[in-house]
């Protein structure tokens, strides 16, 4: 090779370098500032309204899912011939009466398309310490779209639906970790 070749090839790789280098920089900045609008997208969003419905408490007192809305809410839907429901609001319980999550979440137990009396017996029989709530008159039914139960949803404060766990994965996922995750993530507050 001559003297011209080695430096045309060594001018050619060092334009090759100076280029990559271009690119790499130009990336990372423009990753960066997508990050950075993601994050401003997020703190722009407005929460999503969650579907309000009426149920009501043993004595009969009427409620609305917006009453319980100083805190997040932890809401399971359920019936007595749904799959693992009483061991689920058995596990539900046991947070319920957790000093961690007691006072920071509102854990809402509502028995859906059920005859009040026939539920009540059952709730009596299983003694349960959480409130059990009835939905005689379908409303939960109407606003959410589930074919089966039991149906989890977790509401942050801001009314945003943080998680839901349908039947099939509450039956096969919801162990105390997982549900003990999804309190966790109902209790932080990202700040950008």
């Amino acid at each position: 090779m001559n003297k011209k070749n080695i430096i045309f090839l060594i001018c050619a790789i060092l334009i090759l370098i100076v280029a990559i280098i271009i690119f790499v920089v130009a990336t990372s900045q423009d990753s960066g500032n997508e990050i950075g609008d993601i994050k401003n997208t997020i703190k722009n969003l407005e929460p999503v309204e969650t579907e309000t419905f009426s149920f009501s408490d043993s004595a009969g007192k009427n409620y609305y899912l917006s009453n319980f809305n100083d805190k997040p809410i932890a809401l399971i839907l359920w019936s007595s011939d749904s799959e693992n429901a009483l061991e689920i609001i058995q596990l539900v319980e046991q947070y319920y009466n957790s000093e961690q999550f007691k006072n920071s979440i509102n854990f809402l137990v509502v028995n859906t398309n059920e005859p009040n009396k026939n539920i009540k017996q059952i709730v009596e029989n299983c003694e349960f310490n959480i409130p059990v709530y009835y939905d005689t008159n379908s409303t939960a039914t109407n606003k959410y779209t589930f074919s089966k139960l039991p149906y989890l949803v977790f509401i942050k404060e801001d009314g945003t639906i943080s998680n839901e766990l349908k039947p099939n994965e509450t039956q096969k996922n919801l162990t105390p970790d997982v549900f003990e995750a999804n309190l966790e993530l109902l209790l932080f507050k990202e700040e950008y």
